[in-house]
């Protein structure tokens, strides 16, 4: 453009959600760029026909509200999320069921998520303090998700009373600062009780080095003792 601004070509977004203020956390293409991947806060995951802007499929059961998820293509075949209950959900791209679901975050969240661009290697991190790299190991395939029913209902019904609060708070309102106030709230309490655990961790261990410490100077003064009450020892003549 002549005055330096430019204009989308193409402006996507799911009809349901054109009159909300839930925003795109993330977007991605697929391998041969005909369909677009875009996932939304406090939301589901939609798929775009990039030519028409119309949304074509839906992939739900994950929570994307506390921080900035990202999601991805793994392979054509799969698309993969973070979600604020510490674990990675796969779907199939075409009957849009779950298919893998990794625990991945001690803290609670897994916000980013990277898989190689030919291996069938993803790497993902959150609130924990490293990076995890994830292989196939699985000697059966699906795997057996124990607890996952529990957990897709527990996000959906945490949504449905986040959608409630701010629905209650009116139209005067604005949605997206008070969408930010409660993740910033969120990711407050969860930080000060990680430093809280931290801290408690540290001084057990800092208790029982200096414990050890304080048996090693008894030791050694009950060895000094010892020695002092036998006396000097002499040397054994040849």
């Amino acid at each position: 453009e002549p005055n330096g601004t430019a204009n989308p070509v193409l402006s996507i977004c799911p009809e349901k959600l054109k009159q909300t203020k839930h925003s795109v956390t993330c977007c991605q293409f697929n391998s041969t760029a005909d369909k677009l991947l875009a996932t939304y806060n406090d939301e589901d995951i939609y798929t775009f026909d990039p030519k028409t802007g119309l949304s074509e499929t839906r992939y739900s059961g994950h929570r994307n509200n506390a921080t900035v998820k990202g999601c991805a293509w793994f392979g054509d075949q799969y698309i993969v999320s973070g979600s604020d209950d510490g674990y990675v959900y796969g779907w199939d791209s075409q009957t849009q069921h779950i298919v893998m679901s990794l625990y991945a975050d001690e803290n609670g969240v897994v916000n980013c998520i990277e898989p190689h661009p030919t291996a069938p290697i993803m790497a993902t991190s959150g609130l924990d303090d490293d990076v995890k790299v994830w292989v196939p190991s699985a000697n059966e395939w699906p795997q057996t998700m124990k607890g996952i029913k529990q957990r897709i209902c527990a996000n959906i019904k945490e949504r449905q009373r986040s959608h409630r609060r701010l629905e209650r708070l009116g139209d005067g309102f604005d949605r997206v600062d008070g969408a930010m106030d409660a993740a910033m709230l969120y990711e407050i309490i969860r930080h000060m009780r990680r430093r809280s655990r931290r801290r408690r961790n540290g001084l057990y261990m800092n208790t029982n080095s200096a414990n050890n410490d304080n048996e090693e100077d008894d030791s050694e003064d009950t060895d000094s003792d010892s020695d002092a009450d036998n006396g000097p020892q002499e040397c054994i003549q040849s």
